[in-house]
This record gives structure tokens, C-alpha cells and sequence, in this order.
């Protein structure tokens, strides 16, 4: 079985839940990880511009140090049309590259706005989802 497994920004870490399942399995080849700058995160309240950068930072070097490591990883940059991860990930998951996937795993995210937006995404994604519980 092959999956989507999505990093958020503030989950950094090889040993993040959503990673360590797949390392578990041993097969890097087999997964995507997918990292999406979201406008609506860096917009849902006012941030200083100085932690934007930092934290998009932070994101391209993970996952520069996750392909090092083996990983496949598809990363959205930060525009206009990546407005929140619901709507990036319905447009990924109808591209022809990202056919075949049988789950979208993630870490539960540590905000209730995410949840939220999370907890609806079996009905509308094209593809399961798995929310693993944040160790």
C-alpha cells in the first residue's frame, strides 16, 4: 500500500508520527511525503513577517534533509492558489502523478482550526485519510 503522507510546518522531526509508521514499513520508495505552504496559514492571524520566513525556512530545509534521507517529497510553495490545505490537496490528488495512492496519513494537528478542517476531509478528498494521534 502506498501513501500520501502530509508534514505540517510545526511537525518538523523524522520522528514525527505520520513518518515513523512509514519508516516502520521500510519502503521510502513507496510513499510521497507532501509539505504545503498555505496562505491561510500564514494569514488566519496576524504573524510577524520575520516568523513567516523562519518558519518557511524551517519547512524547505526539512524537506531538502528528507530527500537526502531517501524520502520522495512533493513541495508546494507558498502563492495565491494554495489558499488552505484542503483545496492544495484536492488538486494534488487529481493530478495524474498522484493516482494510485490508496491513504493520505497525517499527524494530528496541535490546533483545533485544523482539526477542524481535517476531521472533513473523508468526504471530500479523493482518497483516505488516516489522522494518527500526535506522540
Amino acid at each position: 500500500m502506498s501513501n500520501v503522507i502530509l508534514v505540517l510546518g510545526d511537525q518538523l522531526s523524522p520522528n514525527v508520527a505520520s513518518l515513523s509508521a512509514s519508516l516502520a514499513a521500510g519502503d521510502q520508495d513507496r510513499d510521497l511525503v507532501v509539505m504545503i505552504e498555505a496562505l491561510s496559514e500564514a494569514t488566519y492571524v496576524p504573524h510577524h513577517k520575520q516568523k513567516l520566513v523562519v518558519v518557511l525556512s524551517a519547512m524547505r530545509h526539512f524537506a531538502e534533509e528528507l530527500r537526502n534521507a531517501g524520502w520522495r517529497v512533493h513541495y508546494e510553495s507558498l502563492d495565491s492558489r494554495n489558499k488552505d490545505f484542503t483545496s492544495v490537496l484536492k488538486e494534488l490528488l487529481g493530478r495524474e502523478e498522484f493516482l494510485g495512492f490508496e491513504k493520505l496519513v497525517v499527524t494530528e494537528p496541535g490546533e483545533w482550526r485544523l482539526k477542524d478542517e481535517f476531521s472533513k476531509w473523508n468526504e471530500l478528498l479523493p482518497i483516505a485519510v488516516e489522522v494518527l494521534e500526535d506522540d
